[in-house]
C-alpha cells in the first residue's frame, strides 16, 4: 500500500518536464548562448515564469470540463 496520493499521468510528465527545465536554465552555459541580442537563460526563465503556469491554467481548464 502506497502512502502517496495518485497522480495523473499529465501531471506526472508536467512536473518531470519543470524539473528539467529548472535545471537546464541554471546550468552555466545556458549563460553564454545569445538568441536575439538576449541570454538563453533570460528566455528559459521567461519559459518558466510565463509559459509555464499558463499550461498549468490551460490543464485545470480541461479537467474541468472533463468532470462537468
Amino acid at each position: 500500500m502506497s502512502n502517496f496520493y495518485p497522480m495523473k499521468r499529465g501531471d506526472v510528465i508536467y512536473i518531470v518536464s519543470l524539473l528539467v527545465l529548472s535545471i537546464l536554465s541554471f546550468l552555466p552555459w545556458s549563460r553564454r548562448i545569445t538568441l536575439f541580442g538576449m541570454a538563453l537563460f533570460g528566455w528559459l526563465m521567461v519559459a518558466l515564469m510565463v509559459v509555464s503556469p499558463a499550461v498549468v491554467l490551460l490543464r485545470f481548464l480541461v479537467e474541468r470540463d472533463k468532470n462537468s
